[in-house]
């Protein structure tokens, strides 16, 4: 239950992820210029068409997202932004990133930010200790990837598991 990649032609439907660990390419929808559009297993989808399916399903819980792809935080329209949609459509958090990334770096933040919020939620410590801890462990090993990312929402939370 805590994984889930939603396909862009369904949404989460009844499912309650606690996490959506996504790995899109963001470009400019075909047709429309300047709309942001990301691409999450070979379909396309613009920022207009989201809607909180994408993000929850029916119940109360908000996931967290972590949107783990080339400059999802960095729309040519800010208002368009990705992280916003995520935000807006009911994400409790939504980490973005402000570069371009490869994906040897984004599976060893993932391994380390799952190791870490296992370890905050033992010792009751916050969301945001747990991306802190990965950001420097993650520069000590001299991997400034990390830098371009942003934690978008209430981060300030105790994790519980």
């Amino acid at each position: 239950n805590a994984f889930h990649a939603p396909s862009p032609g369904t949404g989460i439907g009844s499912d309650a992820p606690s996490m959506l660990v996504l790995l899109p390419h963001s470009l400019n929808a075909p047709g429309a210029a300047d709309l942001p559009a990301l691409e999450i297993g070979g379909t396309e989808m613009p920022s207009v068409r989201m809607d909180d399916s994408f993000v929850h399903g029916s119940g109360d819980e908000r996931p967290i997202v972590l949107l783990l792809g080339c400059s999802t935080a960095l729309p040519d329209i800010p208002f368009l932004s990705f992280v916003r949609e995520f935000r807006f459509n009911g994400a409790a958090v939504t980490v973005g990133t402000l570069a371009t990334i490869r994906g040897r770096q984004t599976v060893e933040f993932v391994k380390e930010f799952l190791a870490q919020l296992k370890d905050v939620a033992q010792q009751g410590l916050t969301f945001d200790e747990a991306i802190l801890r990965v950001k420097r462990r993650m520069l000590a090993k001299g991997d400034p990837f990390v830098l371009s990312l942003v934690a978008y929402g209430d981060t300030g939370w105790r994790v519980r598991m």
